[in-house]
């Protein structure tokens, strides 16, 4: 391929290829000129010696990113998307039509101001985006998407006969009982021309807070304030914090802890409103188009066909007041949560059948089930082997040093963790999926239909055999390797019924892994 052939990005593709080279270096930068300016050091030799330097790095930077973009080009031919790109290290790219799953928008502040669009091309198997289109305009992105939804289109219509074709072939065979669900059924032709509306489902704006109250970021953000809190005298001594918290003791203490408190309540509150912000998901035929962001808007294309697993997610102050966000494990993506694996971040538990129902049929449960619990005899292995560790480390710890009473309360909790994950595994085996529910810190149940199921093991230690039990592994594909769900401390004889359970359809005749989703 000619460097001349192709398109070429938009020159805005230059500012941000700049951009990015410099957000790594962009902030310690600037907290060392401020720190210094602060100390009154800005009239030395040095600190005009780091002025230099950084000016020197954003010539640099910006050189890079005019360099980039003017020796980038993509197109398509032959059923191909091909990328030419690199400096001093040229690559080329020809990506078939066929291996691409998806392709990603996202519109940041500058693209919006310009009417442009960042474009991630997704292929199955890949832990990050195949090809990156930094800056296109809209139009250029569309008729990319048109062409490559065509072209995927048809596949699945041609996959869709083929497989209600075999569908009917094993019904005639094996009667009601062998039943399963498969891509067919996720697919929605017209009916007598009739144009319906899309399902769509948004996130309403009032549990943008209580996702920011409850989600992981609270603990994040006020880590990293606290962090910087107890650096502020370093950067900047003039402000005399100690000493104030020094002569005002422990009142002083407090207050500081509960301002870096409600900073941290309004940091996650604000960052759940920048990430899922006009969050909605759309079901077009068979595909989920996901788009959130309220700086930087993000349009995520999922085609239902490559979800392996569907996995609920009820953080511990979310259960008792039944809220839930919804992951998926799907073929072509990473694993960057909160993009294109959080199909929804809040939902109430009895609102999940229905939502999965126009979503997600698949993995829809058929009938209402009582979970079946691991035995009482898995658990000692579910409270005593971290206890076990903690506590002869805290022995040792305790004798020569004064600290041993924070080992005992670590041991305590964890004693008290590895009740609730006992209390908490269970599963359940339907007509054509399996539902495992166990607990990390967050209670995860993972709905898996068989056809997805790429690999089931059941595996024993000296102690689960003595004691008749097991633990079984259901593992799926997911971004460039798979993911793995397990049931500690089931018994023998129930992990050897899924496993049959399973064979029975996995050795059918025409099994594929395409026939599995993947």
């Amino acid at each position: 391929m000619k460097t001349s052939e192709g398109k070429r990005l938009h020159p805005l593709s230059s500012v941000l290829l700049a951009l990015r080279a410099l957000k790594d270096f962009l902030l310690p930068l600037l907290i060392i000129f401020v720190s210094q300016f602060f100390r009154g050091q800005s009239a030395t030799g040095e600190y005009s010696y780091r002025i230099l330097f950084g000016a020197v790095f954003l010539v640099l930077a910006i050189v890079s990113g005019i360099w980039s973009w003017a020796v980038f080009r993509y197109g398509t031919k032959d059923g191909k998307l091909f990328v030419y790109q690199g400096v001093f290290f040229k690559k080329r790219q020809y990506i078939p039509y066929e291996r691409i799953q998806s392709i990603d928008l996202t519109e940041g502040l500058l693209h919006r101001l310009f009417g442009l669009v960042r474009v991630q091309v997704q292929t199955a198997g890949g832990q990050k985006p195949e090809a990156v289109l930094t800056a296109v305009t809209k139009e250029a992105a569309a008729d990319l998407q048109l062409e490559l939804r065509g072209r995927k289109r048809a596949e699945a219509v041609r996959d869709t006969q083929e497989l209600g074709d075999e569908r009917e072939r094993e019904d005639a065979d094996s009667g009601p009982e062998e039943r399963f669900d498969s891509p067919a059924e996720v697919l929605e032709p017209a009916k007598d021309n009739v144009i319906m509306p899309k399902p769509s489902r948004r996130l309403p704006f009032g549990q943008l807070f209580i996702a920011g109250l409850t989600s992981g970021s609270l603990g994040v953000a006020f880590s990293l304030i606290f962090a910087a809190f107890t650096q502020l005298d370093e950067w900047f001594p003039n402000l005399f914090l100690y000493s104030n918290v020094a002569r005002w003791g422990w009142r002083m203490l407090i207050l500081a802890v509960l301002c870096i408190l409600l900073l941290a309540v309004l940091v996650a509150i604000l960052s759940a409103m920048i990430r899922f912000a006009n969050f909605t998901v759309t079901r077009d035929g068979d595909e989920l188009l996901i788009e959130r962001g309220l700086l930087e808007i993000k349009r995520v294309t999922l085609p239902i066909r490559r979800i392996q697993a569907i996995v609920i997610v009820e953080e511990p102050v979310w259960q008792p007041f039944g809220l839930a966000s919804i992951q998926v494990e799907s073929v072509g993506y990473g694993n960057e949560k909160g993009e294109s694996t959080l199909l929804f971040p809040l939902l109430r538990k009895d609102e999940i059948r229905d939502f999965l129902k126009e979503f997600a049929p698949v993995f829809v449960q058929e009938e209402d089930k009582a979970y079946t619990p691991v035995s009482r005899k898995a658990l000692p292995g579910y409270l005593f082997p971290v206890p076990a560790v903690l506590a002869v480390l805290t022995l040792i710890i305790g004798y020569f040093t004064k600290w041993g009473a924070i080992g005992w309360g670590l041991v305590v909790l964890f004693l008290l963790l590895g009740w609730w994950k006992y209390k908490t595994a269970g599963w359940i085996v339907d007509a054509d999926k399996v539902i495992f529910r166990y607990r990390r810190i967050s209670r995860m149940t993972a709905i898996i239909p068989r056809g997805r199921i790429q690999s089931y093991s059941v595996g024993r230690h000296p102690f689960q055999l003595r004691k008749g039990l097991c633990t079984a592994k259901a593992t799926v594909a997911s971004g460039g390797g798979g993911t793995e769900f397990r049931i500690k401390g089931m018994p023998a004889e129930e992990g050897l019924a899924i496993l049959a359970w399973y064979r029975r359809w996995n050795v059918g005749p025409g099994r594929s892994a395409d026939n599995r989703g993947g």
